[in-house]
Parts: structure tokens; C-alpha cells; sequence
């Protein structure tokens, strides 16, 4: 699927128009210079299908776990 919306409005709004578009029981983001390999995708979708209801990844907290539950 392509999403093509006139006028630009940036990186944030391409992101929810994607994200409110997408179909299906699980949706991912990325950005597209592959920061994070897209092999680290499957331990988030194992989270999500043992219950949880979200799945965040990020590079600022050096030395974590990839996966951890919070709460």
C-alpha cells in the first residue's frame, strides 16, 4: 500500500496516516536507514502475542534487555 498525501506535513504525519491505514492484528514501525535490525522485529511480535499490548524499542538505553516488561 502506498499513502500519498498533499501538502507534505512531515515525518510524524506520514507515520500516524500509515499507522491509522494498516490492517491486521499487529502493526510495526521502523525508519527506513534499518538502525535496528529488522531481526529484532520477532522478539516484540513474541511479546505482543503472549499478551502484551505494547512493544518499544530504543537505542538510548544501552546494555537492556530487548525486550522488557514495564509496569
Amino acid at each position: 500500500m502506498v499513502l500519498r498525501r498533499a501538502p507534505n506535513r512531515g515525518k510524524g504525519a506520514a507515520v500516524r496516516a500509515g499507522m491509522l491505514a494498516a490492517e491486521g492484528r499487529t502493526v510495526a514501525f521502523t525508519d527506513a536507514d534499518l538502525a535496528y535490525p529488522p531481526e529484532q522485529l520477532l522478539g516484540f511480535l513474541d511479546a505482543i502475542e503472549a499478551g502484551w499490548d505494547v512493544a518499544v524499542g530504543s537505542r538510548q538505553h544501552e546494555g537492556t534487555l530487548t525486550v522488557v516488561r514495564a509496569g
